[in-house]
Order: C-alpha cells, then sequence, then structure tokens
C-alpha cells in the first residue's frame, strides 16, 4: 500500500500578484517543526533559494524512506493519501484525510506506516463516503478509522456513506470490512435513493415508508454492515418520517430487501389506505400498536407483532398473543388482519372475546372462532329506570345493558350489522338486555 503525508507551506509572491501553488490539494499554513523526545521534522533543507513565485518543496512522510525516524509530526494543513486498489471505473482509487496536525508512527526506518492521528478540522475522503471530525485516529495495520470529538465542546463526527448520514460521539470505519460503528447520541438521516443507474448502491426501504422521503433514526448505538446492508440501532431506537413511527429497545434496518425488525417495548404508528366494502373512496388511517417483537417482511407485504400485541384502527381495537397485518402489493393498503391467542377486539359498542380471527378488509367480513367465543354489544334498556336523584360527585356511572351471545363461531358484516353466531344470524334488535362491564384494554 502506497501511502504519504505531505504538509505544504504556502507563500506570498514577491510582487503579490501570483499564488503559485502545486495542482494538488495542499495546506494553507507554514510547516512549523514540531520536536518530540529526539524527533524532529521539517520540509528539506535546500542549498538554493526557492525561485520567485514558488512554493518550497513539501514535507513528505514515505514509509520506503530510510532516515531512521518511527514518529513524526507536522502541523500546519497535512494531507495524507492513500492509492487503493481499482475496483471499478467509476470509483475513486484514493483515500485522503487533511487536517491541521498530524502525528504518525512508523516502523524503524519508516518501512511502514502503523498508525496515524489528526487534528483540527478532519476532512476524510473515499470512494463513496466522505466524513469530518475534531479527531481521527488511523490504525493503518487493523484498517480502522475512529473519528471522535476533542472534549465535550468539540462538534460530533459526521459521516456521509452513500445515501445517508451519520452522528454520533464517536465513528468507527472499518476499512477493511466496510463496517461502520457508531455510539453515543446517534443520528442517522437516510436519504430517497436517485434510481439513475448510476449509483454505486441503492437502498431498498420498507413500502411503509414514502420512498420520496428522507427517514430519521436515532438511538445510542449503531453498526452497519454496507455489504449486507443490515442497520442494527441498539438503546432507545426510533425510525420515523412523518406521523409513520417504529421505535423499541432494538430496531434492525435491512436496505437490501426493505425489511424492518423491532424487539423490546416496541410501538408503532403506521399510516395505511383503507378500501371498505361501502365502496367509498380510498383514506389514510393510522394504526397504532404495541408488543414486544414486531418484523416487517418486505417481499411478502407482512407485519407481524407478537407477545402482548395490541393494534388500534380503524378496523377495530385488538389484542391478542400475535397480530398479523397483510398488505396489498403497493405495502400500504389493508388486505386483512389475522389474530391468534387470547382475542379480543372491540368495535363500535361491541366487543368479543376468541382464539383467533381473520378481518378482511374489502368485504368488511370479521371472522372468529373459540372455545367458545363470546360477543357482547351495547343496547338500549329493555325498562324505563326509575327516577333517582342525582348520582354523587366522583361516583362511577352505572354498567350499561348488553347482550351477550356465545357460540363456537361468529361472523359479523360491519356494512349491514349482522352476526351470524354458529351459523344462526342473529340481530341486535333481537336481543335481550342485561348489565355488562366493557372490555377495556
Amino acid at each position: 500500500m502506497a501511502a504519504a503525508a505531505i504538509a505544504q507551506a504556502a507563500i506570498d509572491s514577491a510582487d503579490d500578484t501570483a499564488d503559485a501553488r502545486p495542482d494538488t490539494d495542499i495546506a494553507d499554513a507554514p510547516l512549523e517543526p514540531i520536536r518530540n523526545g529526539e524527533v524532529a521534522v521539517q520540509p528539506p533543507a535546500t542549498s538554493e533559494p526557492p525561485a520567485t513565485n514558488s512554493a518550497p518543496p513539501p514535507a513528505v512522510l514515505d514509509p520506503s524512506s530510510e532516515n531512521g525516524l518511527s514518529v513524526v509530526e507536522f502541523s500546519g494543513r497535512v494531507e495524507y493519501r492513500e492509492s487503493l486498489p481499482v475496483a471499478d471505473a467509476r470509483t475513486n482509487p484514493t483515500r485522503v484525510i487533511s487536517a491541521d496536525r498530524l502525528t504518525a508512527g512508523a516502523e524503524p526506518g519508516l518501512s511502514a506506516l502503523l498508525t496515524a492521528r489528526f487534528l483540527g478540522n478532519v476532512q476524510f475522503q473515499e470512494e463513496g463516503r466522505t466524513a469530518s471530525a475534531d479527531d481521527v485516529a488511523y490504525d493503518v495495520s487493523a484498517g480502522l478509522v475512529t473519528l471522535s470529538a476533542v472534549e465535550e465542546a468539540g462538534r460530533n463526527p459526521m459521516l456521509v456513506d452513500g445515501d445517508s448520514t451519520i452522528e454520533a460521539s464517536s465513528i468507527t470505519l472499518s476499512l477493511n470490512e466496510s463496517a461502520i460503528d457508531a455510539s453515543g447520541d446517534v443520528r442517522s438521516e437516510i436519504f430517497p435513493s436517485p434510481n439513475d443507474g448510476e449509483s454505486l448502491a441503492e437502498s431498498t426501504m420498507p413500502a411503509l415508508l414514502d420512498a420520496d422521503e428522507r427517514v430519521f433514526v436515532t438511538a445510542t448505538n449503531l453498526r452497519y454492515d454496507p455489504d449486507t446492508g443490515l442497520a442494527a440501532y441498539t438503546g432507545g431506537a426510533r425510525l420515523w418520517q412523518g406521523d409513520t413511527s417504529f421505535s423499541g429497545d432494538t430496531l434492525a434496518l435491512d436496505d437490501h430487501t426493505g425489511g424492518l425488525a423491532v424487539e423490546g417495548d416496541v410501538r408503532t404508528r403506521i399510516q395505511l389506505v383503507r378500501v371498505t366494502e361501502t365502496g367509498e373512496q380510498p383514506q389514510n388511517s393510522l394504526t397504532t400498536a404495541e408488543a414486544s417483537t414486531f418484523l416487517y417482511d418486505d417481499s411478502g407485504r407482512h407485519a407481524l407483532y407478537e407477545e402482548g400485541a395490541t393494534l388500534l384502527s380503524d378496523a377495530g381495537d385488538l389484542k391478542a398473543d400475535r397480530i398479523d397485518v397483510f398488505l396489498e402489493s403497493d405495502g400500504r393498503t389493508l388486505d386483512r388482519l389475522e389474530a391468534t391467542g387470547n382475542v379480543k377486539i372491540r368495535l363500535d359498542g361491541r366487543w368479543a372475546i376468541g382464539e383467533s380471527l381473520v378481518y378482511r378488509e374489502a368485504e368488511g367480513r370479521y371472522e372468529m372462532e373459540g372455545a367458545p367465543v363470546e360477543i357482547v354489544e351495547e343496547v338500549e334498556p329493555s325498562e324505563t329506570p326509575v327516577a333517582v336523584s342525582p348520582p354523587r360527585e366522583n361516583t362511577l356511572p352505572a354498567p350499561p345493558s348488553c347482550n351477550t351471545t356465545k357460540g363456537r363461531s361468529l361472523t359479523f358484516y360491519r356494512s349491514n350489522d349482522t352476526i351470524s353466531v354458529d351459523g344462526l344470524d342473529e340481530y341486535r334488535t333481537q336481543s335481550n338486555s342485561g348489565v355488562c362491564n366493557p372490555l377495556v384494554f
């Protein structure tokens, strides 16, 4: 690997009419010798004065040189370059790091560069990504670049990688494996892919999100592997776009497949398109849910909530051990809901309890089974209540009048308010009155 650290002094011309500099990126401040024990580096001496309107030769640290130094320090604007293998004609085969100050460690005789630390206004650039930070440590042998802030007052490092940006207290780039690790107040922003056929890597976002809008993510830590496309956020992770959001203890986003997984105290808010059996115009409807785990498969347009799942939507308030949400091919329109295990649903003044439920959006049909299924409906009292004194302040209201029906299976059509229990039609107008406690969850 060829490597060179270059520091260039800037000088003015004798007549102040020209500023002659090489065509390469160079420093803007004079190079000052810095001593570290027995080590001192300065521009090489020359017996001839520099020509008018020309800059002095740069100080160069070349791993192949043999001057006996093991540590070299530069001040002034320093630039470090590495030549990289050419993998694609469109790529830039050079890694460049510039800073106000550089301390480099090398093997005796400068046979190989081992470490480099850059301080002050550090800029990092290589094919596909750029970064800025106050402090950058480069472990050459391990292939690790760590970007960090200087003390608490420093600015957090920022990395621009393809279609995303990452800010954090510390960011480590694994140059050999392309992995990115960030820790401390991680903030990520994902931009829409251009889809122009020229980008080196294009991301696939979940169809639950708008492909033309930015996505934001916050967490305590992040590990991202561009080769696999998996970004794993941990510690109070939250991803959002407009009114749509996903949060939990951990969140994993696969930008190759559009998959999304959230675990631990999961909370989601999803904008779904609803097309009902009445033929009304499709409308966006906010669906909120909670669970212990959430898994979204973009190829199957399928979202899964497990362990204490609760889902609140225009299709009803639903609670079960497991809730499956199936979407149409556009990834935004509701097709059906399925719930299994300790199922409870509350809808339009009625509620039901059973073991399984299927709701089909296009037909407005609910199918429920259990041992038994129990459906409770609020009804008008069958008798006129006796006049009583007004209730005392802070007293609980009287329980409503209800009708309870049990059976092995239940089918309910929302459009015509018809309920079928064990294949026998039942109507609210044929129900008997009673009292009940409304379902709460």
